[in-house]
């Protein structure tokens, strides 16, 4: 048994029910009403634009505010540069010239890294992660599973630098043993370190100390400090000189604006 039950019309989005109703408005009077009432969303719309930029124009304005507050930011922010630029001279208390001693590379993976500074025995060995085949997923990192750096730290530095003094030696000495392996696994001479006191020298820079690598941590912090100043620097000139091209374009447009208003008051006229 069929359904003969009329099957509703698909309806028109309403945007085009709009444009539908319109042209079909036989009405004059109703096309007027309509035709204004457009009008007048424009009207509102183009008076925006010269209430804009008439702002735009007067001595005291928004974008001239905002622009004033962001010198000020500016302003603070190449002081702040020009203090990060002052290199202050960074603790260091000089180490013995103490021999490092049995220096030894494992021939195979996992490699094991060892070697003597006094009577403290070092050692590190490769932690592996393996994919499911077998493989090796990562660059091995080496863990230190033997000594301590606080056990060669001098007994006469002060206690304000022993702290610092210890985390220094600590990531020297993993530096040291990690440059030994790479040098193991690409097949070179292992850089041997003599003497104790050379795995942290004074930074050329700012006195402080270096690791084995050269790498100074104070140096890089205030490297990074700037970057971050000099970014913030960019971002602020980039507001302010938006600011000031948004009320130059505004009363730039200014006098456009008024001609599309006196032709939109003339066709409201005319509807009258």
């Amino acid at each position: 048994m069929s359904d003969n039950t009329p099957k509703p019309k698909p309806q028109l989005p309403p945007h085009m029910q709009r444009l539908v109703r319109d042209r079909n408005i036989d009405d004059p009077q109703a096309a007027a009403e309509s035709r204004r009432a457009a009008l007048e969303r424009r009207r509102m719309a183009i008076q925006f634009d010269i209430d804009q930029g008439e702002l735009a124009q007067e001595p005291e304005n928004p974008w001239t505010h905002r622009i004033v507050l962001l010198t000020e930011a500016l302003a603070n922010v190449e002081s702040e540069i020009q203090a990060a630029r002052v290199i202050g001279p960074q603790p260091y208390v000089a180490l013995p010239s103490i021999a490092i001693e049995d220096v030894a590379v494992s021939e195979v993976e996992p490699y094991e890294v060892s070697f003597r500074i006094g009577a403290e025995r070092f050692r590190w060995q490769e932690k592996l992660d393996w994919i499911e085949r077998g493989g090796i997923l990562a660059q091995p990192v080496l863990e230190q599973v033997g000594g301590s750096a606080a056990a060669i730290v001098p007994e006469n530095v002060a206690g304000e630098f022993r702290d610092d003094l210890q985390t220094h030696l600590s990531d020297s000495l993993n530096a040291y043993a990690t440059m030994l392996r790479d040098a193991r696994l690409n097949e070179e001479t292992l850089p041997l370190i003599a003497t104790y006191d050379q795995l942290l020298p004074p930074c050329p820079t700012c006195g402080g100390w270096m690791d084995v690598k050269g790498h100074c941590n104070a140096c890089a912090a205030r490297k990074v400090h700037e970057q971050d100043l000099l970014h913030e620097r960019q971002h602020l000139m980039k507001e302010r000189s938006a600011e000031a091209e948004e009320r130059h374009r505004l009363a730039e447009r200014l006098p456009l604006a008024r001609k599309r208003m006196a032709d939109l008051e003339r066709e409201l006229a005319s509807l009258m």
